[in-house]
């Protein structure tokens, strides 16, 4: 039985099994009644178990509806598949009372729904729907099963809750982390009721990392720690972003972007310079805010001190010119490039400095020196960076930073990356 009312009956079936290859033309249905108030040769007809016959299906159909029936009558159905040598044998199901179908009610959530949290991000809409099944209908109830300090916590006035015959819903346009808890639906149908239990968890970026400090400044190398955020806002943090930038200007450059631990060593700093350094938290739904530390003096070693004094008294008289201090200095610029997808090409500038000035290469402020698309050289004053194949995603600003014991020097150029021109052969 597919569905029943008042006074009808609808009946679904398959084909039979096997029909010894024959072709079945139609259906056969019968019905014997069940129930009293029947004609007054009913008991005989039930003892001699006589059918009535009631509809005749085409064979390419496997349901019918029976109509006409009285209401809160109990029916036995029987069918058999009519071929050319003959009818099959007969199936029976029943008895089967027409009325109003009552079905108990019971919540049909999805799998996925139940296996753990249901995620998402604060400040972004969301929809959760649930289909139901009951018969009649049943009221619906969302209750919070979270705690508070004065009891039972309320559902909040920005869920808007919405029910049918068959399904219940909630939308919610603006999700905070308050909302985040545990909730319970509830299916009530008279005495019966279902309810099924969903853990809403609400994410969102983490906070500033808490108290970070200079553990110790040993030569041009500054090491730090911090403790992880206070609120990591419902979401595991990941790893942190270190960033740097020199007392003199205003940009930031990512020292290491993405530390597990927390702590690191930041190296290749310029004595006597001072440096800011910030630390951002990052969990699934990104990166944090920063928080910030500084300034930060490399201070120069006792004995390099009284060298350099020396130095700058005595330079011309025992120093060749090509060995004397000198503060990195780009003698040649780097050059705006476009290079297309797939092939190969390289960023050269010059550069002097005694001594011999460290060289890292950047890309959007992230380093990529040591990145094995791109590989950096340095010989007779000439620097390169070489990217190998380029792709879409190579374009951007890139920057030369050169430090050395007497100070720093930076050189920018942008890169575009194109798509190959395709020319067509003629006809």
């Amino acid at each position: 039985t597919a569905q029943i009312s008042d006074n009808s009956i609808q009946l679904k079936w398959r084909q039979p099994i096997s029909t010894n290859g024959e072709k079945i033309h139609s259906f056969n249905l019968q019905v014997q009644l069940q129930s009293a108030s029947l004609p007054d040769n009913y008991n005989q007809l039930q003892e001699q178990r006589i059918w009535m016959d009631l509809l005749q299906i085409d064979g390419c159909q496997y349901g019918a509806t029976v109509t006409a029936l009285e209401c809160n009558i109990e029916y036995i159905f029987r069918i058999c598949a009519v071929m050319e040598n003959g009818r099959g044998p007969w199936n029976e199901i029943g008895p089967v009372r027409t009325g109003k179908f009552i079905l108990n009610p019971r919540f049909l959530p999805p799998r996925n729904m139940l296996k753990g949290p249901i995620r998402v991000k604060a400040g972004r809409k969301f929809t959760i729907k649930i289909p139901f099944e009951a018969n009649p209908g049943a009221s619906i109830r969302w209750i919070r099963d979270d705690e508070g300090p004065d009891g039972p916590k309320a559902i909040s006035s920005e869920f808007k809750i919405y029910s049918s015959s068959d399904s219940t819903s909630l939308y919610v346009s603006t999700p905070e982390l308050e909302d985040t808890g545990r909730y319970s639906i509830q299916l009530l149908d008279g005495n019966y009721r279902d309810q099924v239990k969903l853990h809403l968890l609400v994410v969102n970026f983490p906070g500033p990392p808490v108290d970070p400090t200079v553990l110790q400044v040993v030569s041009n190398t500054v090491e730090l720690q911090w403790k992880p955020p206070i609120n990591d806002s419902n979401s595991a943090i990941t790893g942190y972003v270190v960033e740097k930038r020199d007392g003199r200007s205003e940009d930031w450059f990512v020292v290491y972007d993405r530390v597990r631990q927390t702590g690191c060593s930041i190296c290749s700093l310029v004595v006597g310079n001072n440096y800011y350094f910030r630390v951002k938290a990052i969990n699934e739904v990104g990166v944090g805010v920063p928080v910030e530390i500084g300034p930060i003096e490399i201070p120069k070693p006792a004995a390099l001190e009284t060298h350099l004094n020396w130095v700058s008294q005595n330079w011309a008289e025992v120093i060749p010119p090509q060995e004397r201090p000198q503060k990195p200095e780009f003698t040649t610029p780097l050059n705006t490039r476009t290079l297309v997808v797939g092939y190969s090409g390289t960023l050269t500038c010059a550069i002097r400095g005694f001594p011999r000035p460290s060289i890292r290469w950047f890309r959007n402020s992230i380093e990529v020196t040591n990145q094995p698309r791109f590989r950096a050289s340095w010989g007779q004053g000439i620097i390169q960076l070489e990217i190998n194949r380029s792709s879409l995603s190579d374009a951007g600003t890139y920057t030369c930073f050169a430090t050395n014991a007497f100070g720093e020097a930076a050189v920018t150029a942008d890169v575009f990356v194109r798509q190959p021109t395709i020319i067509n052969p003629p006809d």
